[in-house]
């Protein structure tokens, strides 16, 4: 399945500079607002604008606009069980990829556009070979997850013997790396809506060898709730699986298992989940009610999910509403540009790359190994801040959206007050290893670190495991950016248990050019090797 990663904001009548000015001596906040219009749906590699639209035929939609449609190379030809057939769809001169129409104020100003996607092709896979089962009535439900413990959990009882693949479902490898597993008869492939645009960054940050610290970026979108949890917003092409918005709430037993901290139920056959219910095993074993329970909010908190916001959960909870985003309620989705994200080279998670400003104006091609200013994905790569809006949404009801703005907070040191030199006190506030775990298995080693004071600052973590005789079997350095907010931080260290029994002491330690306090910055643990 293709996904995009680019931000939507071509402005129409206006793209206004709200703000930009020196704050609290070098601090500067530089604002850009653009407003969604149909100059921004893309329908090719480089390929954007009202080219990919039949202006001549609109065909009126339920809601009484009059909607453009769409001729793109994001359509998929499907034919019953036959994988091979699941090819692209160039652009044909045949307008059959969506519809997408400008909203108008009482005063004749576009104001946004609402965005319509066509039927998802769908097809027969056969048993085990679908994502999707189909009931009575055509009706479909998913059966396809990326946690083998939800699809036991569905198909599977304590009593009964392990499920075998092939037998009793299969797996594919998805283009993010992961496995998928899915046991349906029916597979379905969406046609996507791309929209587009290049919102314009600081002309300070383009000057030959500027590089300015960058405190805070924030991407609003302001639309409307969908019943769609599956919008994406790219900026930079990136997607950050790091971001899931409020997890479930737990508290740690002594034996390291997490364990549920309040009564909530699991999503979809309502099962109760008591406080206590182990959301994960003192091994690192995460359970079905983990990935279930109801507790949890994958567009609030500080980091929500780089998706608009919906009335649904999405994942392993798909058709399950969340009562408190109503559809059709003007919203507004916020996410942090600087959230934590997986390291591309070492797959663990580190500071974004988006803290240093160079970065926004070099990153200018990603994911393909081919330098030709373009993602995989197709999404275009500029000196500015470019980002893709991957609209799925449902047949029928548009998905309505109205602007962008991209707020960003950085430091200048031009600034006519210096600022004053940065306070570093990083805490280690937590190693965790398991408490047991077999000879030769493998498994995540974390580490828990902030800085205590206001700031962004650099460090370098390490990470060393002795056996009972004092033998290194595990070490790890890692240098590292904080939060500038003073939120933590966790990374893990992938690691593979000696194939003896022995006794493993975990140290770890972050250290940091001048750090006002080192009595913080020390843990330990141990894993019984047995």
């Amino acid at each position: 399945m293709r996904t995009n990663r680019s931000w939507i904001a071509i402005v129409v009548f206006c793209s206004l500079l709200l703000g930009a000015g020196i704050a609290q001596g070098a601090d500067v906040t530089y604002t850009k607002t653009h407003i969604f219009s149909i100059n921004d749906v893309q329908c090719d590699r480089g390929v954007v604008g009202t080219v990919c639209l039949n202006m001549s035929a609109p065909v009126l939609g339920a809601d009484g606009l009059l909607y453009y449609p769409i001729d793109s190379a994001y359509g998929w030809d499907v034919k019953d069980f036959d994988p091979s057939a699941l090819l692209p769809r160039p652009m044909d001169g045949i307008y059959a990829e969506g519809f997408i129409t400008n909203l108008i104020s009482p005063l004749g100003q576009v104001i946004g556009i609402n965005v319509q996607d066509v039927e998802t092709g769908d097809w027969k896979a056969g048993p085990i070979n679908g994502e999707w089962v189909a009931g009575l009535g055509a009706l479909k439900a998913k059966t396809a997850t990326e946690h083998y413990v939800v699809m036991d959990h569905i198909l599977n009882a304590p009593w009964m013997p392990p499920l075998v693949e092939g037998v009793d479902y299969t797996t594919r490898l998805k283009d993010d790396g992961k496995i998928l597993y899915f046991w349906g008869n029916y597979n379905k492939e969406p046609t996507p809506v791309y929209i587009y645009s290049a919102l314009p960054l600081p002309d300070a940050w383009k000057t030959p060898g500027a590089n300015f610290t960058v405190k805070s970026a924030k991407l609003t979108i302001s639309h409307k709730i969908t019943n769609s949890p599956n919008d994406q917003i790219r900026p930079e092409d990136f997607e950050n699986e790091l971001a899931t918005g409020i997890l479930p709430k737990y508290i740690v037993a002594p034996d390291g298992s997490w364990l549920s901290a309040v009564e909530s139920y699991e999503g979809g056959d309502g099962e109760y989940l008591p406080i206590g219910t182990v959301l994960r095993d003192a091994a690192g074993n995460y359970t079905n009610a983990w990935y279930v329970t109801l507790d949890r909010d994958p567009f609030g908190g500080p980091s929500p999910r780089y998706r608009l916001k919906s009335s649904k959960f999405g994942q392993d909870l798909p058709g399950v509403e969340i009562p408190q985003y109503p559809v059709g309620e003007p919203t507004t989705t916020t996410i942090d540009l600087l959230a934590p994200m997986r390291n591309a080279v070492t797959g663990l998670p580190g500071p974004s790359v988006l803290t240093q400003s160079a970065n926004w104006i070099a990153y200018l091609d990603a994911n393909d190994g081919v330098l030709d200013g373009f993602t995989v994905e197709d999404c275009k790569m500029t000196p500015d801040f470019d980002m893709m809006l991957y609209i799925k949404g449902e047949v029928g009801k548009p998905t309505p959206l109205n602007t962008a703005t991209l707020e960003i907070v950085y430091d200048d040191p031009a600034g006519t007050t210096p600022p004053p030199a940065p306070s570093v006190d990083l805490s280690l506030s937590a190693v965790t290893a398991p408490n047991k775990i077999a000879p030769a298995a493998t498994t995540t080693i974390s580490v828990t670190v902030k800085n205590e004071l206001p700031g962004a600052a650099p460090g370098t973590i390490t990470l060393t495991g002795t056996d009972k005789n004092g033998v290194i079997i595990g070490s790890y350095s890692l240098n590292i950016v904080t939060t500038a907010d003073s939120t933590s931080t966790t990374y893990g260290f992938g690691w593979t248990a000696p194939a003896y029994q022995t006794n493993v002491t975990w140290l770890a330690k972050v250290a940091a050019a001048g750090d006002i306090n080192l009595a913080n910055n020390t843990k330990t643990a141990t894993t019984l090797v047995k």
